[in-house]
């Protein structure tokens, strides 16, 4: 009569979880893939956002086009800078040391004549660094029509100075 009371029974049996819930090889599959998935949405938002590196020329048409305030305060000021930008790009694109250089002794320079870009806008390039010595060093204060014609002229020597394209790049 005194009968223990039964023991409850699980309808199924335990489960044998493995030691390793995946293999190695497995594992490499897996991070793999995850890499790969990783590289190509990074590929994909670099070349959606990717923006054109700006050129020699832009850069410097971009910088003298903030001396433009300067034009309203001092012209001697405004003149002496354009007169550096324009030394400093030309020393940058054609490998001139123009800063070291007096006015006289760059238009003088062998290395001046043999390069054709240049040959092509000397007399604007001339005139430009000639009225930048005027009022660096006279002090003299230029009109309005000469600082009109010195803009123009440093426009003209960047963006006619453009290296020569190669294979469709510049």
């Amino acid at each position: 009569m005194n009968q223990p009371a039964p023991l409850p029974h699980d309808i199924h049996g335990p489960i044998v979880i493995p030691d390793t819930l995946f293999s190695s090889l497995e594992i490499i599959v897996i991070v793999l893939c995850a890499a790969a998935t990783i590289a190509a949405l990074f590929y994909l938002y670099r070349r959606l956002h990717r923006h054109k590196a700006a050129t020699l020329q832009e850069e410097y048409l971009r910088r003298f086009e903030a001396l433009r305030p300067l034009r309203k305060g001092s012209n001697i000021r405004w003149v002496e800078e354009a007169n550096n930008l324009l030394r400093s790009y030309i020393e940058r694109r054609f490998s001139l040391h123009t800063t070291r250089q007096t006015t006289g002794e760059f238009l003088r320079s062998p290395e001046l004549e043999t390069l054709s870009p240049l040959q092509d806008v000397q007399t604007e390039l001339r005139r430009c660094l000639e009225q930048a010595d005027l009022a660096k060093f006279a002090r003299y204060q230029p009109k309005e029509e000469e600082l009109d014609e010195m803009e123009k002229a440093i426009r003209i020597l960047i963006k006619h100075s453009r290296p020569e394209e190669k294979g469709g790049q510049q």
